[in-house]
C-alpha cells in the first residue's frame, strides 16, 4: 500500500499569512482561550483551503477535526497536529488536550530544548504521560513533541523525536516540574499509512516504547 504523504506542518507562505490575519498560533495555550466569542467575534479567516487536522475541545471532550485552514482551527483554540485531513483521525477522542506534532521531513524537526529533563515517562492507551523538569516557573510554559518519519528500520522501529519548551517570558526561578499528556494517535496512524498495518511498535527517544 502506498503511503499517502503527509504535508508539511511547517505553514507555506498562505499558511502564514492565514495566522498573521488571525492574530496568534493554533496551539495556543490554555490560558489564553479566554472566550470562544472573543476570537470568532474579532477575527475572520481566508477561504483558502489548506487543511490541518487538529486535536479540538467541544464540551469538555478532545476529538480529532480537520479544518479547512490553520486560521480556523486557531479560532477554535484547536491545537494542529499536522497539515493535512485528518483521515482516519477524523472524530477520533483523546484523553489529553494536545497531539504529537507531525512533520514531514527529519530537516523540519526544531531543535530539542537543552534545558528539559523528562523525569518519568508513561505511554498508555496512546497517550504519552510525561513528567519534566525544566527552568521557569513564573510564566505559561508550553511543551510538544515532534516527530518526524523517516522510521528507522530497526527493532522496535524508532523515529526521530524532539522535545520543545517555550515560555512566555523568562525569570529567576528555579527548576520547576510539569506532568503533560501528548496523544500519540497522529504516530500511529502514520505508522498504518507506512505499513498497512493496525499493531506494532515504535521507539520515541526520549519517551519511550510506544506499543499499539
Amino acid at each position: 500500500m502506498n503511503r499517502q504523504p503527509l504535508r508539511r506542518v511547517v505553514m507555506p507562505l498562505i499558511g502564514v499569512l492565514a495566522l498573521v490575519a488571525c492574530g496568534g498560533n493554533s496551539n495556543s495555550s490554555e490560558s489564553d482561550r479566554g472566550t470562544y466569542s472573543s476570537r470568532t467575534d474579532n477575527y475572520a479567516c481566508p477561504t483558502v483551503y489548506d487543511p490541518v487536522c487538529a486535536l479540538s475541545e467541544k464540551d469538555g471532550q478532545h476529538r480529532y477535526q480537520t479544518f479547512s485552514n490553520s486560521c480556523f482551527a486557531w479560532l477554535e483554540y484547536a491545537k494542529v497536529s499536522f497539515n493535512d485531513s485528518c483521515g482516519a483521525l477524523e472524530d477520533k477522542p483523546s484523553t489529553a488536550t494536545q497531539p504529537v506534532i507531525v512533520h514531514d521531513a527529519v530537516e523540519q524537526l526544531p531543535e530539542a530544548s537543552t534545558s528539559l529533563t523528562v523525569i518519568d515517562s508513561e505511554i498508555s492507551q496512546n497517550v504519552a504521560t510525561l513528567t519534566l523538569q525544566h527552568n521557569g516557573g513564573c510564566a505559561e510554559d508550553r511543551f510538544d513533541l515532534h516527530v518526524a518519519p523517516p522510521f528507522m528500520e530497526s527493532w522496535p522501529l524508532q523515529i526521530q523525536a524532539r522535545l520543545t519548551h517555550e515560555i512566555e517570558d523568562t525569570c529567576d526561578a528555579t527548576l520547576a516540574t510539569n506532568t503533560v499528556k501528548i496523544d500519540l494517535q497522529p504516530l500511529k496512524n502514520l505508522y498504518r499509512m507506512t505499513y498497512d498495518s493496525e499493531s506494532g511498535e515504535i521507539m520515541i527517544p526520549p519517551v519511550g516504547l510506544y506499543q499499539f
